[in-house]
């Protein structure tokens, strides 16, 4: 069984609706890191997540944001390997588009965008 999650990001460089593929998982508030398996590279983007406890308005140059992939790794450890974990995720703000502007009709509208890509990650764990 493959567990993804899917899901938006802040990222300090890349341009909001680009893919990224998570290798590394931060969780700043229990200093805690796991290292991520990824599938063939099927993004241009990989590379690092911090886990945060709220939207950021400040970014490291080469780093993604958000607030619940530490608490989907803790979840897929209690019951299976972190090898069967995948970390999809879009990114939705950047120092150019701030957090505030997304709404769900936005991420809608970014999810839709990378159906395909969505699709063939999926694809790859059948």
């Amino acid at each position: 069984m493959q567990w993804i999650n899917l899901g938006i990001c802040g990222h300090g460089s890349l341009e909001v609706g680009t893919p990224i593929l998570i290798d590394r998982i931060i969780d700043q508030q229990r200093d805690e890191t796991w290292s991520l398996a990824i599938p063939q590279q099927m993004t241009k983007a990989v590379g690092a997540l911090t886990c945060v406890s709220r939207a950021q308005s400040e970014y490291a140059d080469n780093m993604a944001y958000d607030m619940e992939s530490s608490g989907f790794i803790g979840a897929v450890s209690e019951i299976d390997s972190i090898t069967s974990a995948t970390v999809f995720k879009i990114v939705s703000d950047n120092p150019d588009y701030e957090s505030r502007g997304i709404s769900g009709k936005f991420v809608q509208s970014l999810v839709s965008q990378q159906l395909g890509l969505i699709r063939s990650l999926i694809d790859h764990y059948r």
